[in-house]
Parts: C-alpha cells; sequence; structure tokens
C-alpha cells in the first residue's frame, strides 16, 4: 500500500518554471489548484494577461487529494441552506453548481480527463425523516432528486436520495488538460507567495505587478480579514481499494456520523470519510483503521492500494466565501468538501468580478455578508473547540503555530504538525502544508 495519492502518483504531470525577476500582468492568481487553473483560464480566454504562481506544483495541494466527485448533490445542505438564506438564495446556491458540473462536462470534450456521468445516492444512519425533509427541500429548489427504497448499495439500508447524472473524473487529468489550454508564459511552479499587497505579489525570487490579485490558495493566505473566525478545517481519510466483487458505478455520500463516501475508478473504489477537525485528533492513524474495518466489514476487499487525506473548509452557513475583500485583492475559500462545483462558480464569480460583468451569484457567495443567525450556533460551536485549545497553549510548552502560537499536535498518520486551532499544518521539519500560517516553524520552540 503506497501512503500518497493515487490521483498524483504516477501521472506525468508537465512541469513549469519558477518566477524569476518582475512580471507586469492584468490579472495575477496565486494557487495552482482547481480554482486558481480554471479562473486563470477563464480570464485569459476574456483577452487578459494573467500570471499564475504556485508555490509547489499544480494540483499537489488540496485538488490532487480529493475523491473528486463532480455533482450539486452536496449531501443533505438544501434544507439548511433554505433555512440559513432564503428559497431564493438557496436556489442560486443549487442553480450555480448545477452550471458548473455542466460547463466541467463540456469543457471535458477537449481533453482526457476520464469524465462521466454517474447517478449520485445520498443516504443517513437511522433517521430517514432526514432524508424526507431534504426532498422537500429539493423538489421546492426544483432540482430532480427522488427518493429511492432500493439504492445499489446494500449497506444503505432502508433508502436514499438519488440526484441522476452527476459526474466523476480524475482531477489531475483536468488539471493537466486545462493548463494546456492555459498555454506557455502563464503558469509559474515553486513560487511561493511571500507578501500580496495592492498591486503586487511577491515570491521567493520574483514578483508580479498586477491591478487584479486573485488569491486561491484554499485557505485565504494573508489573512487580514479574520477568516480563521469564519473558515474551520477539517481532514478527512481516503483509501482506494480494490474489491472481489463488483461494485456499483456510481457516487454515494454518508451525510451523518461517520461521514462516508464511496466512488469507482475503473478497478479501484475510493473510500472516504472518518472526518474530524483539523489536529483535535492525535491518533490519526486510528482514522485509517477505522475505515478499513468498515470496508472489511461490508465488502470483499483484496487489496488498499493506496492511502491518503485531505483537508476541507467549512463555513458557518455552508456556503463557500468567493469575492473582493478590497483594494483589488479577491479570495475563494470554505467550499465545504464540495471543490471541484463549488470552485468552477467560485471561478465564475471571481472572473466576473474582474471583467466588469458581475456574476448572478455573485451575492450568495459574498465574502462581506451577513451571516445569518440560524448559522451562528455553527459559528460558536467551531470556535468555541479553537479557543480552548488556544487559551491552553498560553500554558503549557511544545511546539507552537507561527500563525497565532497555538500548541501544535502531532499527526502520527501524516508525520505532520497540525494546529487545533486554525487548522495550519506543518511537515516534520516545520516548512508549511497548510495555512493560514505563512512563516515555517522555528527549529526551537
Amino acid at each position: 500500500m503506497l501512503h500518497k495519492s493515487f490521483w498524483i502518483d504516477g501521472i506525468g504531470r508537465p512541469s513549469f518554471p519558477s518566477l524569476k525577476g518582475s512580471v507586469v500582468a492584468d490579472v495575477a492568481v496565486v494557487g495552482g489548484g482547481i480554482t486558481g487553473l480554471v479562473t486563470a483560464f477563464m480570464l485569459k480566454e476574456a483577452g487578459l494577461k494573467v500570471v499564475l504562481v504556485e508555490a509547489g506544483s499544480i494540483g499537489g495541494g488540496v485538488t490532487g487529494h480529493t475523491t473528486a466527485k463532480v455533482t450539486y448533490a452536496h449531501g443533505l445542505v438544501y434544507q439548511s441552506l433554505i433555512s440559513y438564506l432564503g428559497v431564493r438564495n438557496a436556489r442560486l446556491y443549487a442553480d450555480s453548481n448545477a452550471m458548473a458540473l455542466d460547463w466541467i462536462a463540456s469543457l471535458s470534450r477537449r481533453f482526457d480527463c476520464d469524465f462521466h456521468r454517474s447517478d449520485s445516492y445520498i443516504y443517513v444512519g437511522d433517521n430517514f425523516g432526514r432524508l424526507e425533509s431534504e426532498l422537500s427541500a429539493v423538489r421546492m429548489l426544483g432540482l430532480p432528486a427522488v427518493l429511492v427504497d432500493d439504492p445499489p448499495l446494500r449497506l444503505i439500508g432502508k433508502g436514499a436520495l438519488r440526484y441522476a447524472n452527476q459526474g466523476r473524473f480524475h482531477p489531475m487529468k483536468f488539471l493537466i488538460g486545462i493548463s494546456s489550454l492555459i498555454g506557455k508564459g502563464v503558469i509559474f511552479e515553486n513560487s511561493r507567495a511571500k507578501a500580496i499587497e495592492e498591486g503586487v505579489v511577491k515570491t521567493e525570487n520574483g514578483e508580479v505587478k498586477a491591478k487584479k490579485i486573485i488569491v486561491a490558495t484554499h485557505y485565504p493566505v494573508f489573512d487580514d480579514n479574520n477568516y480563521f473566525l469564519k473558515l474551520f478545517p477539517w481532514r478527512s481519510y481516503v483509501l482506494a481499494m480494490k474489491l472481489k466483487e463488483p461494485f456499483p458505478d456510481c457516487l454515494f455520500y454518508r451525510d451523518d456520523y461517520p461521514f462516508h463516501s464511496f466512488r469507482t475508478y475503473n478497478d479501484l473504489v475510493i473510500f472516504g470519510g472518518e472526518d474530524h477537525r483539523t489536529g483535535q485528533v492525535s491518533d490519526t492513524s486510528e482514522r485509517y483503521r477505522r475505515l478499513l474495518d468498515f470496508a472489511r466489514s461490508n465488502f470483499s476487499v483484496k487489496s488498499v492500494e493506496y492511502r491518503w487525506s485531505t483537508q476541507d473548509n467549512l463555513t458557518p452557513d455552508f456556503v463557500p466565501f468567493v469575492g473582493s475583500k478590497g483594494k483589488g485583492i479577491f479570495v475563494a475559500s470554505g467550499f465545504q468538501g464540495w471543490g471541484m462545483t463549488n470552485s468552477v462558480v467560485a471561478a465564475f464569480v471571481l472572473s466576473g468580478s474582474v471583467v466588469g460583468k458581475k456574476s448572478k451569484w455573485a451575492g450568495i457567495y459574498d465574502v462581506s455578508r451577513g451571516m445569518s443567525f440560524r448559522a451562528f450556533p455553527n459559528m460558536i460551536r467551531e470556535n468555541a473547540g479553537g479557543l480552548g485549545h488556544f487559551v491552553k497553549s498560553r500554558f503549557v510548552k511544545g511546539r507552537k503555530c507561527t500563525h497565532m502560537g497555538c500548541r501544535l499536535t502531532w499527526n502520527d498518520a501524516e508525520n505532520s504538525w497540525d494546529c487545533p486551532c486554525h487548522g495550519s499544518r506543518f511537515s516534520a521539519d516545520g516548512k508549511v502544508l497548510h495555512s493560514p500560517a505563512i512563516e515555517p516553524l522555528k527549529e526551537k520552540d
């Protein structure tokens, strides 16, 4: 079993030069995941000069570690969105993600990324009433979901919500394809942004001067808008398995604790779940064991080929933050674990804002939007855990996060230092893996 992402292993990614010296562009994009690359593609198609800088290699972050379900079936989210946002705005969220699914399907005809249409099934544990409530919500929004009592995965039991004609793909092949459409002279790898100021992005060996800057780094780097108070990083775990029996060629998501996700890719079943707040669990190897135990108790597992983990940012009202934070700087984050479609929505909103054609979806994703009072319990609950760790960190020794000084937790499965307050992660030798931290760990704390 390989401890790395199947999507990245052996894919043969193209390489791009690092940025050296000073360049001028209409727009600078920071981050080479799906959000950054799709946004860069759209802006270049609009005739703008774009420069994209990536700290490592394209797709090396969260995009390369996803389960890559391309769907607007985002769990049992729509009843909550109606409560938080109202029917009109919940419908805009649904419509924007349905558009993103179709856009990906259309673009995928231009290169090979193994995009296929698949039905998606959402199921729960024992509380079947939650499915019935969600069905009522999606009917209000005009979504074509149906409640079925015979889903094709036997472990589901009583029933599931089925969304027909969703999608799945190979995320790295998609990024390679779209980078080929972007062309040369736009993408610069191994060019970590060291500072972002009005009109300039400074990297280790160069700078990009641009009137507009888009920060598409999963978690907004150089957080001067206190996103750490409303972005809540969670980790989840993935096994890529071979089974002795056939597995349904569909998408499955259990929206109940413990959260589970299934999809296929050729002869592999991609099985994910066992989520927890980043840094608030130390025995992370146990999460892999739980996944494997569950798989073996429900399927005839032939082998586990790969295992990896990933990180998702949640928001209090379940809607990403996308838009301008002022001074010509734009951000996109908080995709709730549904980044394949939400990233495309973000790219539409961001590119529209840059070229002066405001998207009809911009308002619901606005980074400065007011938060529904119904979402405040989520914000309080998520911040309370981080605040507790922050206070304890004042009185204990140990390695401290360079963001706000929280005591770090050793992640034994990934050999990393993880922050229980705001989700920063560091490699064993102290390099930043996930923001909001910018600076590496000190050699001694």
